[in-house]
């Protein structure tokens, strides 16, 4: 069973460059941002070196509003996933089967708030998220969350245990639209049992769109730093950084690409 304990990225410290232009950014709150919430949506994925967010950021900047919630533009988040016991749903992900799920909890630690989630990956391509508002982080399913999954999948709830924390900084844009949400996760690590792993010199964004638009301001911006689409999952990317006897074949180009954005 994985560890119950918690390493959290409250206080973890983001990069001078990245705060400085986050600074001068006009910003929305929650109640803005809810006006693009994108609950059924398409996902467009990428990664970079970590070096690169500033200017990234500087390029963007007149297109989109930054969230600040709490007084903070780089929010702390943890999730804690589960899984089968041998892995399946992370299987299901490697084997590239569609019409497959994610169960994870959420925390927002700044804003103090907490959901319990499900993701759906159809086979038409778009992600669909159910979520309901929680007190905190489970080690076990409670009702509501029994009730959530029982709603919308055809999991097996007694199979399903913990198995991965993710936890990272993330930096949230609505477009100026309101038709379009960028995140920027930074300061990735991942926790599995004992095992820890630090992802901390990249950063994944997500561009999440009704129906896809290359005429997005960020794809834009991310092609003339030479910077393109790839898909990434952090769940499946935390699963092979931290267990071991896992298959991985799939995902050996992608861990070749990460170490070549890690050294660029």
């Amino acid at each position: 069973m994985i560890d119950t304990m918690i390493q959290s990225t409250a206080g973890r410290k983001v990069n001078s460059d990245v705060e400085a232009v986050l600074a001068s950014l006009e910003s929305v709150d929650l109640a803005g941002l809810d006006q693009v919430k994108l609950l059924n949506r398409v996902d467009t994925k990428a990664f970079m070196p970590a070096r690169l967010l500033p200017r990234l950021l500087e390029l963007i900047k007149d297109d989109y509003y930054v969230l600040d919630t709490a007084n903070t533009r780089a929010a702390s988040y943890n999730s804690l996933y589960y899984d089968t016991e041998d892995l399946g749903l992370y299987t299901l992900h490697h084997n590239r089967k569609l019409n497959r799920y994610k169960v994870r909890y959420r925390e927002y630690v700044e804003s103090k708030l907490a959901f319990f989630e499900i993701k759906f990956k159809s086979n038409k391509g778009r992600t669909e998220k159910s979520r309901i508002k929680v007190p905190g982080i489970n080690m076990s399913f409670q009702d509501r969350e029994v009730d959530l999954l029982r709603e919308n999948t055809n999991l097996d709830l007694d199979s399903l245990v913990p198995k991965l924390w993710i936890n990272f900084n993330r930096i949230t844009f609505a477009s100026r639209k309101f038709d379009e949400r960028i995140t920027f996760d930074l300061g990735l690590h991942f926790i599995a049992d004992d095992k820890y792993t630090d992802y901390g010199q990249i950063v994944i964004c997500e561009i999440k769109q009704g129906s896809f638009s290359r005429g997005s301001a960020v794809l834009t911006a991310m092609k003339s730093l030479n910077i393109h689409p790839r898909k990434l999952s952090k769940y499946c990317l935390g699963v092979v950084s931290t267990y071991d006897q896992v298959k991985r074949n799939r995902f050996k180009k992608k861990l070749r690409q990460l170490e070549k954005a890690i050294k660029e």
